[in-house]
């Protein structure tokens, strides 16, 4: 279980985040919101990037901002942007991965199969990053995530970049996913969000406004729709705020 309680984030006068408490079980939980709503400063603070300026984060009862080390060797993080090293082959930059993940011997190589496979990518293991199109890259950037086979899997913009077909066959394996780890997923897509999860956290200026499953914020506000109930959230808070 991921516990957030009370968190806070100031960058100089602006605050990106304002007391935000919530709990996260595991199966699939979407965190939505508008542009500058909070969604990628929490991502980055339970990702150990950034340190609160107040609060506390705790998963499976590891503090984040105490123990980030036993933290990164428990998740696999998607950042926004793919962190690849353009140098690199594919193949090597898994690898490299993998082992800093402390994967080794057999068991790294079983991994690389795995996500060779599963992400479709044997076709440019041998290409250099740079060299990858944006659907490639995406996919890349998602076989790093996974590499490790991590109980918690953080992923910002799963989808962004792939077709179609490429977008179907992530999501099926999200679900997948969902059903043994606990996975955290922002976008902006809200059908998307609504189809693949579980549990919905909304935020808007820093703080929640809404947390439970699609059908029951549906309910408590008397939206026919993610999309209405998704406006008539951010549209109440953003009254609050400017009254």
């Amino acid at each position: 279980m991921i516990d957030v309680h009370n968190l806070s984030m100031m960058f100089g006068q602006v605050k990106a985040l304002d007391n935000a408490s919530f709990q996260i079980q595991k199966g699939i939980t979407g965190l939505l919101g508008p542009n500058g709503s909070g969604k990628t400063t929490t991502i980055r603070i339970l990702s150990t990037i950034l340190i609160p300026t107040q609060g506390s984060v705790t998963m499976d009862h590891i503090d984040v901002i105490k123990q980030p080390g036993e933290i990164r060797k428990r998740i696999g993080y998607l950042p926004e942007q793919i962190p690849l090293y353009s140098s690199m082959e594919v193949g090597d930059y898994l690898k490299t991965v993998g082992i800093l993940k402390g994967l080794r011997s057999h068991l790294l190589n079983e991994r690389l199969e795995y996500v060779g496979s599963k992400f479709e990518l044997f076709s440019v293991w041998r290409k250099l990053c740079r060299e990858l199109s944006k659907g490639f890259r995406q996919r890349v950037g998602l076989a790093q995530a996974f590499i490790s086979d991590p109980p918690i899997l953080i992923l910002d913009e799963p989808t962004s970049g792939l077709d179609p077909t490429q977008i179907l066959m992530i999501r099926n394996m999200i679900r997948e996913f969902g059903k043994t780890k606990t996975v955290i997923i922002s976008t902006h897509i809200l059908s998307e969000a609504e189809s693949m999860s579980d549990v919905l956290i909304v935020m808007n200026h820093g703080k929640v406004i809404g947390h439970g499953t699609a059908d029951e914020l549906k309910r408590q506000s008397g939206a026919e729709s993610l999309e209405t109930l998704f406006t008539t959230l951010t549209a109440k808070r953003d009254a609050v705020c400017t009254a």
